[in-house]
């Protein structure tokens, strides 16, 4: 029997006597730092680009507004109570953003997530693949969703081709690749930088010989240097000649006039920072890193075909918001500091922004309406015909086609008689949970798309909301969206019935004091983003 001071097995150093986690508890937004930010300076920095001339799209306005009103008990409430005891609880609505809140684009992050690895990806190796662009094309790629929509398809396509190259080198035909891209709008100094993340298995599939099988995957080896230099000079050049075409390299002498183009050229300039040490280094490039005329490609981070909990921080990390509240902290004389995660190439550790300058920068990371910010590509796509056979999921029938009289898809073609002896079998590959994620239920094959919140909850903090500590189980008795009966509830249980009040608009100081260290910023636009390490 073992010592009292020793223990069988952790799952992490520490874990066995790590203190136990605290009972669900409203997190209150209007507390945080951004919201009394955005609360206090949303009405002056709408007047003063009025003022301007540059009036704000209305889809970054409403999502600026509706953050305020993200997780207010004013604006309408949940019910949860347990029908044992008594006892109850009010949840709050969410917004719903994409680009502001930290609350919703968290959740969103944990839901994507858990589709992708229990309903999507397979159980195979996967690779992450990051394009990064030079400033020269940045800002064209952020006003225009097209273009940038476009740039992605160059990307993947040149990647499959490197994958159909390599399966037709260890003797595989017609090989069908698949990947996800995450597109991201920001960096880790929240500056305007989109870029891709995309998860491309490490290696290709194959039809199965009868309908109703699975899929036949096909290993290939990781990519060497040569390999990823070629991806990144093959899309290098696709995207100036597309850039060429569509006349998006502007010059500076063409300075933009339209507000939005206002909003992403002042958040793609560098911002003042802080902590600066040393001017910028030229750091060696990583393994399986490639740098062609300011396109920066890497591909060096992978994960294990077993590891499924890497693989969901790995899509996590794809799909983080641009803003971490951990991170942001008041400076006495009334800006903010935002301390980065990593250190760039010049020093910086830090950004000291002031607050009519963190919301311009996060007014130009909300991602357009109607643009989706997760891509799917080759047998990963909705309308490819070996998703099901991939996936192992049923297609859903599209809405208001009929498909009565339809003409039969053709047989896929059979595999062929001689496979290489790497190959594998993905009739097992979306098992939907192990060893090291027991605890989570596996998601019913037709279940909602969304996981619910109190399971998204248990997902990621382990925190079961619905268990009462009688031991029964709580449910939803009521959504209450009317706001005579959201004052008298509120009222009767003494919390506050009237949401947070907005600032009004103020004239802008004579002298507000502040140092622009603006003088620094060609030093910063050198830097380098640090390739992100295994999160």
């Amino acid at each position: 029997m073992p010592s009292p001071t020793t223990c069988t097995y952790e799952r992490w150093p520490g874990a066995a006597r790590a203190p136990l986690r605290r009972p669900y508890a409203r997190h209150a937004p209007e507390t945080t730092l951004l919201s009394q930010v955005v609360a206090t300076h949303l009405e002056t920095f709408l007047a003063r680009r009025a003022d301007d001339g540059a009036f704000l799209p209305r889809f970054v306005e409403r999502e600026l507004r509706a953050y305020l009103a993200c997780g207010i008990l004013a604006h309408g409430f949940a019910r949860v109570r347990c029908g044992a005891c008594g006892d109850e609880k009010l949840v709050a609505f969410s917004c719903k953003g994409r680009g502001v809140c930290p609350s919703c684009t968290g959740r969103r992050m944990t839901d994507t997530a858990a589709h992708l690895v229990d309903r999507v990806l397979p159980r195979t190796p996967v690779r992450q693949w990051v394009l990064s662009f030079p400033h020269r094309v940045r800002f064209a790629l952020a006003r225009d969703a097209r273009l940038l929509g476009e740039a992605l398809r160059i990307f993947t396509r040149a990647i499959f081709a490197w994958q159909r190259r390599a399966a037709r080198a260890a003797g595989v035909a017609r090989a069908c690749p698949g990947a996800v891209t995450f597109v991201q709008r920001f960096g880790s100094a929240l500056q305007l930088t989109p870029h891709f993340h995309t998860l491309v298995p490490d290696g290709v599939f194959l039809a199965p010989a009868r309908d109703g099988q699975r899929a036949v995957f096909v290993p290939l080896a990781p990519p060497h240097d040569a390999d990823v230099e070629w991806v990144a000079a093959r899309v290098a050049d696709r995207v100036d000649a597309l850039l060429r075409r569509r006349g998006g390299l502007a010059s500076d002498a063409d300075p933009p006039t339209d507000p939005l183009a206002l909003a992403l050229a002042a958040a793609a300039r560098p911002p003042p920072s802080a902590a600066r040490a040393v001017p910028p280094l030229a750091l060696p490039a990583p393994p399986r890193t490639a740098r062609v005329r300011g396109f920066s490609l890497h591909a060096d981070r992978a994960v294990h075909e077993n590891d499924r909990d890497g693989l969901e921080r790995l899509c996590r990390y794809g799909l983080r918001p641009p803003l971490a509240l951990d991170r942001l902290h008041p400076e006495p004389d009334g800006r903010l500091r935002y301390v980065m995660k990593r250190t760039f190439s010049d020093g910086t550790r830090a950004l000291v922004l002031t607050p009519d300058d963190l919301l311009a920068r996060l007014s130009a990371l909300v991602p357009p309406p109607r643009v989706h910010t997760v891509r799917y590509h080759g047998v990963f796509a909705s309308a490819a015909a070996l998703r099901p056979a991939v996936t192992g999921q049923p297609r859903r029938p599209r809405r208001g086609r009929a498909h009565a009289g339809a003409a039969p898809m053709p047989p896929a073609p059979a595999p062929p008689a001689s496979l290489p002896a790497h190959v594998t079998d993905v009739t097992e590959a979306v098992a939907p949970t192990d060893a090291a994620n027991a605890s989570v239920t596996p998601p019913a094959p037709g279940r909602a798309r969304r996981l619910p919140w109190a399971e998204l909850l248990r997902r990621v903090y382990a925190v079961d909301v619905l268990a009462c500590p009688c031991g029964a189980r709580a449910e939803v008795i009521a959504f209450v969206t009317a706001p005579d009966a959201c004052v008298q509830i509120l009222r009767h249980l003494g919390l506050p019935s009237r949401p947070p009040p907005l600032a009004p608009a103020r004239a802008p100081p004579h002298d507000t004091g502040l140092v622009d260290d603006r003088a620094h910023a060609p030093a910063y636009a050198d830097a380098v983003d640090p390739i992100p390490a295994d999160d």
